[in-house]
């Protein structure tokens, strides 16, 4: 086999080249994710999980970080199959791909505590050197640092002090219950009977996630419940940023309903060493039914690791047959399959080839490295000893898998029953009547079955996911019926006898038929799901005690006017049941219901008359459109859904009587125009959606939703808020006491709202894409406000004060503001984002006064960081300015991207604050289009005995633009607290850094933007101010003051504006009293940039600026340019 043919073909980054060893593959791969933009960036990372919580978080991320920590890990326990190999090396080299760093966790000590290996730590430990071996060779891409591979003994041991009691925090702060719920990451069952050690491993790999610092879990979805409890624990210490959950998916074994591939079947896992003629059986072995999609391994086979791999599916055949084709995407396979053109006998030969041209450069490396051969025959001599599955007894009872090959064991009062080995159940005993539970969920071998109609006391039965054709015989005492995902393609008249039966579920048997009548007869049934089962067409007839049904995504056409006879039933689910039609009166009679959801039932039209003790109505996404008055009677609603109704209009005023209701979601309907007056006290209600809807005024009087937690309006552009609608009708203060959330993005609002500032409970107000042109100084009372944004507000003239709690500011493209107005006291310290892009005209007075307020939230995190590590997250501060000055205050500058600076003795002492940054930029190349930029700091500490260490930090980039939306020059200042000074006394001894300064793409590649200028300063507990004046204009009185002239600023003001508004030149005896004043000299002695004449200049033009603009210009139709000596300022209206 040729080496093309190995290597999968090179394409551009929306694909991903796995193999490492064509170099022209690597740099076509770094050439493209240097085109990567931010939502490329994210639709490569989340393609790695089939279910990520959550994915605005993990947008934000990427938005924010630019190499996010991922953190996968194993425990070694044998030979490899291609999940854990090809998938993983798919997944890894994606977050790679988009600028992740991957942390893999050699979970050695956590497979001697699971018992893999005999719990042989030296053995477990030669099985991981061997998986290391495997991705090494399949194509893992492990060049320079973007892999790790972390042995859990060697770091735990390092770093013990650290590690346990982080453990002993997350096991004190949980039940045991919460613990055992998540046994199933080491394959084990709540019912197991578990070792301690084994209790102790969910909170260790709970710890594993804190400690190795990750910001994503990239684990299988088996791993799911850990990574949920790592969450949980984030809430339990208050603890903001919480792992993101990337969990991928489970490939299948390759015979019927085996969910996940396991080890402990040889016949139906590809072992990543398999010779090509293994392969060719297993693949002709496996499950492939001709036309179905569903529960298809060799398809997802296809899906999750031939097209990732090759971008393409090749299937060879003859002439007779259709030829050969090759197919670019999976969907367009699943059509041609689902057809019938496309049959198994030509999808098997095609799979095996694609797999063995994958697995082969693994054969090769295993049969010529002689380490890596060692290794292997080490691993298969132990898994000889120590079979993947354990032998153990389960509790009595109960059926459980764990056995080698596959062996059942039955333990029923105290003796053993049966044993089933690879599919053939052989009775060992004859009296089956202490049995009580069957549970043989993904006995993917199971073809025969005893008849049970003798064991009495049998209660449970659980047959998920098995190759069942019909249903077993079981006695009339069964009362858990459990056979989701079967083949069962109808239930026996006979079901009717099982009186006993409280639970019956068939959830997604696709080849499941109408239940027979005779269900109608069990009346102790309390819960049928048959949700997924697209056969069934007919509402089933079943008792009045029932509960709970799902008929979900069934082809139900309508329900019978017998429904009403469902006293009990407490909750209907019918979502997206598309053929549907509206729902019988008697509905009414339920007078159980509690929880109805219609959601995309395309046909409904009417609103459902459901019972007054209805909780939970979702409609989302039907034809409704309007709301009955009579549903003022449904005193105890608590959920009401109409998100995307198009049609919907119409609600009525008795909304208002709706006491309990929590959550109202009016989303996406576009012709809802008007909310109906409260007038009546809506206490309960705490999430208001009213999005892009047609809405003109905020529900009145405000005051009767004094509970309102989230009210989002985006898109609303007929809205018109007023202060009574904020303030109630008293016009004094804000009822909205609990109003955390307001969204009001481009609601084409001309002012700004006053009265927004009395709320203030407010966390986060995005205001962006508006059209005012101030935001009032009474915003800095919103003391809890931590996000503002104000995105594209290109009237936007002046900004008088900012919260003191504020985290992020987005100003970027508010191209007419000017001044920002901020008061350094009553500020607190955080980790902060201040973005300032594009603001061309905002003048030097408030990038003074910014600057002074941005170094006070410097010192009081840094005071904050020091003495309440670990509590105080670690991070860097960014604020970005429009221009190219940097203040004198910042002592080291220097021409280009790198300034050196000699380090006194004991530099790195307790009062080392960290590093003030700057780094002026400019975009050589407007018309770049990539994914945006950020500026990177390296620090190379050195002494003259030669010792040397490097460290790196990012503090500024517009995350989420285009460079080519980035204008001139930029100036980034940042603070960078460097914890590893702090936590290593080692620095002490360096008596030279040399700082420099980069800018690179999302994924760490180069731009073609400069860096001109940069400056550092060594911040330490004592730091001065920014200057040594409490405002910019007391500092230039002072330096009038020192000419001799008694020239006062007033003065200076009316003769600079006398003479610009002649239009004359400056005369020098002017200039020669107006010099520069200190915070902003010129870096090298040179004239100075930023004379005080032009500062007060600017301050003229702003000032008549501000009062053109908020005058009469705003009534304007047309443009406004003003223009004042050299200085040009242009204002468009928005239309």
């Amino acid at each position: 086999m040729s080496t093309e043919e190995q290597i999968p073909p090179t394409q551009s980054m929306q694909h991903l080249s796995v193999n490492s060893t064509d170099s022209s593959s690597n740099s076509t791969s770094a050439s493209a994710s240097s085109q990567m933009t931010p939502d490329e960036r994210f639709r490569i990372v989340s393609s790695v999980g089939e279910e990520c919580i959550q994915e605005d978080e993990l947008f934000n991320l990427l938005a924010k970080k630019p190499q996010p920590i991922c953190y996968d890990g194993f425990e070694p326990s044998g030979r490899m199959h291609i999940a854990q190999g090809v998938m993983k090396t798919i997944n890894v080299n994606k977050l790679t791909s988009a600028g992740c760093k991957v942390k893999i966790w050699i979970a050695d000590w956590f497979a001697q505590l699971n018992n893999k290996m005999g719990g042989d730590l030296k053995k477990i430990q030669t099985v991981g050197r061997y998986l290391i071996e495997i991705w090494k060779a399949v194509g893992m891409d492990l060049e320079g640092d973007k892999v790790e591979f972390l042995w859990s003994s060697e770091e735990i041991n390092a770093r013990a002090s650290e590690y346990w009691p982080l453990v002993m925090d997350i096991a004190r702060r949980n039940k045991l219950p919460r613990i055992m719920r998540c046994v199933q990451i080491m394959g084990r069952s709540e019912q197991d009977e578990l070792t301690a050690a084994q209790i102790l491993y969910p909170c260790m790999q709970c710890a594993d996630i804190f400690f190795l610092k990750a910001d994503i879990c990239q684990l299988g979805m088996d791993q799911r419940k850990v990574n949920m409890l790592a969450r949980e624990y984030c809430d339990d210490i208050k603890r903001k940023n919480k792992p993101i959950i990337l969990s991928h998916y489970m490939l299948p074994g390759l015979q019927q309903g085996q969910e996940k591939m396991s080890k402990s079947d040889p016949s139906s896992s590809i072992f990543m060493e398999d010779e090509e003629a293994e392969v060719n059986v297993k693949i002709k072995k496996a499950y492939c039914p001709p036309k179905i999609v569903e529960g298809n391994p060799c398809l997802q086979y296809i899906k999750y690791i031939i097209f990732p791999w090759f971008h393409e599916f090749k299937v060879e055949r003859r002439m007779e047959n259709g030829g050969e084709k090759t197919f670019k995407s999976f969907e367009e396979l699943v059509a041609e399959y689902e057809s019938g053109e496309l049959h198994p006998g030509d999808v098997k030969p095609a799979l095996s080839r694609a797999l063995n041209k994958i697995l082969q450069p693994v054969r090769d490396h295993f049969n010529k490295d002689a380490n890596a051969k060692d290794l292997l025959k080490r691993v298969k001599g132990m898994e000889a000893l120590y079979p993947a599955s354990e032998y153990y007894h389960p509790p009595r009872g109960v059926f459980s898998n764990y056995g080698r090959f596959n062996a059942w064991y039955l333990v029923g009062g105290g003796s053993t029953v049966a044993i089933l080995d690879m599919g053939y159940l052989c009775l060992l005993q004859k009296n089956l009547v202490s049995l009580k539970e069957i549970n043989l969920s993904n006995s993917k071998h199971l073809t025969a079955f005893p008849d049970l109609s003798q064991a009495k006391n049998l209660e449970r039965l659980n047959l998920n996911i098995v190759l069942a054709w019909k249903c077993p015989e079981v006695a009339g005492n069964i009362k858990y019926l459990n056979l989701n995902e079967t083949a069962i393609e109808e239930l026996p008249k006979s079901i009717g006898h099982l009186s006993g039966l409280i639970a019956l579920n068939f959830r997604d048997c696709k080849r499941l038929s109408n239940p027979p009548d005779s269900i109608r007869l069990l009346k102790s049934l309390m819960t049928v799901d048959l949700s997924g089962c697209s056969n069934i067409t007919l509402f089933p007839d079943i008792s009045g005690d029932i509960r709970y049904l799902y008929l979900r995504e069934t082809a139900i056409e309508e329900a019978p006017s017998s429904i009403g006879c469902l006293s009990r039933l407490s909750c209907l689910d019918l979502k997206n049941c598309t053929r549907l039609k509206n729902l019988p009166s008697t509905i009414f009679k339920l007078a159980s219901l509690e929880k109805l959801i219609l959601s995309g039932c395309s046909n409904i039209t009417k609103f459902p008359q459901v019972s007054w003790k209805i909780k939970k109505l979702f409609l989302d996404e039907t034809a409704i459109e309007e709301i009955p008055s009579s549903i003022e009677y449904c005193s105890e609603l608590v959920e009401l859904n109409l998100q995307n109704c198009k049609r919907f209009h119409i609600l009525p005023s008795g909304i208002c009587k709706l006491k309990s209701l929590q959550k109202l979601n009016l989303s996406g309907c576009s012709m809802f125009e008007h909310f109906p007056d409260i007038l009546e006290v809506m206490g309960s209600l705490r999430y208001l959606y009213l999005d892009g809807t047609a809405i003109r005024k905020l529900p009145s009087p405000i005051e009767n939703l004094n509970s309102l937690s989230s009210l989002e309006l985006r898109n609303c552009s007929d809205l018109c808020i007023s202060p009574d609608m904020i303030l109630g009708v008293d016009n004094s203060r804000a009822h909205l006491l609990y109003l955390r959330k307001l969204y009001l993005n481009r609601c084409s609002m001309r002012d700004f709202p006053d009265c927004i500032s009395c709320l203030l409970s407010l966390e986060a107000l995005d205001l962006s894409g508006n059209h005012f042109c101030m935001i009032p100084e009474s915003i800095s009372k919103l003391t809890e406000l931590q996000y503002l944004g104000l995105k594209f507000c290109r009237r936007l003239i002046l900004i008088k004060g900012l919260p003191p709690r504020l985290t992020k500011l987005d100003a970027d493209d508010c191209l007419s503001l000017i001044e920002i107005s901020i008061d350094s006291t009553g500020v607190e310290g955080n980790i902060f984002e201040f973005l300032l892009t594009n603001c061309k005209n905002l003048n030097v007075i408030s990038r003074h006064n910014f600057m002074g307020y941005a170094l006070r939230k410097f010192q009081l995190y840094a005071k904050r960081l020091h003495s309440q590590m670990p509590s105080v997250l670690a991070g860097e501060s960014t604020i970005c300015f429009h221009g190219s000055y940097i203040p004198k205050w910042f002592g080291h500058q220097a021409r280009g991207f790198s300034t050196t600076i000699q380090l006194p003795s004991h530099w790195a002492n307790s009062k080392f604050w960290g590093f003030a940054l700057c780094a002026v930029i400019i975009n050589n190349k407007p018309d770049i289009d990539d994914s945006g930029f950020q500026v990177k700091c390296r620090y190379h500490f050195k002494n003259e005995y030669g010792d040397c260490d490097d460290l790196h930090g990012y503090f500024g980039g517009p995350y989420g633009m285009r460079t080519n939306s980035i204008w001139n020059y930029h100036s980034f200042f940042g603070y960078d607290p460097c914890v590893n000074i702090m936590k290593d006394d080692w620095f002490s001894k360096y008596s030279e850094v040399v700082v420099e300064f980069y800018t690179e793409d999302m994924n760490g590649h180069p731009v073609p933007i400069n860096v001109v200028n940069c400056g550092v300063r060594i911040l330490y507990a004592q730091e001065e101010r920014f200057c040594r004046c409490p405002s910019i204009t007391q500092h230039i009185m002072e330096a009038l003051s020192k000419t001799g002239n008694r020239v006062f600023y007033e003065e200076a003001k009316s003769l600079i504006y006398n003479i610009l508004a002649s239009g004359t030149e400056m005369p020098q005896h002017v200039l020669g009293i107006l010099r520069c004043f200190g915070c902003f000299d010129a870096i090298d002695g040179e004239d100075p940039v930023i004379p005080i004449w032009e500062i007060i200049r600017r301050e003229i033009f702003g000032y008549i600026k501000l009062q053109q603009v908020l005058g009469d210009v705003v009534d304007r139709e047309g443009p406004f340019v003003g223009r004042i000596g050299e200085w040009k300022l242009e204002y468009e209206p928005v239309r």
